[in-house]
C-alpha cells in the first residue's frame, strides 16, 4: 500500500529530501538537547523505529538521483538506530537495510573499478 501523497511519490526529490530532513532533525532534537541525557536514556524503540523508516526513504532518495555514496550514508545510519533492537518490524527492516548496504558497496567497489 503506497501513500501516494508522500512526498517520494510527488517527483520532487529536494522537497522530498528538505521534508524528511525536518521530521528527522525533529525527532532528534529531543535527545540532542541534551546531550549528558542520551547515553543514560537511549531513544525510544518507536522514535527509533520512525527515524530508521525516515533515513531509509531518504536512502531512497539519495539512490534515485543516483548518489550512491550519500544513499549508503542515510542507509548505515539507520543500521546503527536498529542495532540492538529486538522489534519485530525493526529486524524486517534491519535485514532490507544489510542486504541494500551489501548491494551499495559492491556497486560503489564496480564504479571505482570502472574509472581505473
Amino acid at each position: 500500500s503506497h501513500n501516494f501523497f508522500s512526498p517520494m511519490h510527488s517527483g520532487n526529490f529536494a522537497g522530498a529530501l528538505r521534508c524528511y530532513n525536518t521530521v528527522h532533525d525533529r525527532l532528534s532534537e529531543e535527545n540532542n538537547a541534551n546531550p549528558t541525557n542520551e547515553a543514560k536514556q537511549p531513544f525510544d524503540i518507536r522514535k527509533r523505529r520512525a527515524l530508521a523508516v525516515i533515513l531509509y526513504k531518504m536512502n531512497r532518495m539519495h539512490y534515485k538521483q543516483n548518489d550512491v555514496e550519500s544513499s549508503l550514508d542515510k542507509l548505515q545510519k539507520a543500521l546503527s538506530l536498529m542495532n540492538g533492537c529486538e522489534d519485530d518490524k525493526l529486524i524486517k527492516l534491519r535485514k532490507k537495510v544489510e542486504a541494500e548496504i551489501g548491494q551499495l558497496e559492491m556497486a560503489l567497489e564496480r564504479s571505482k573499478l570502472e574509472w581505473v
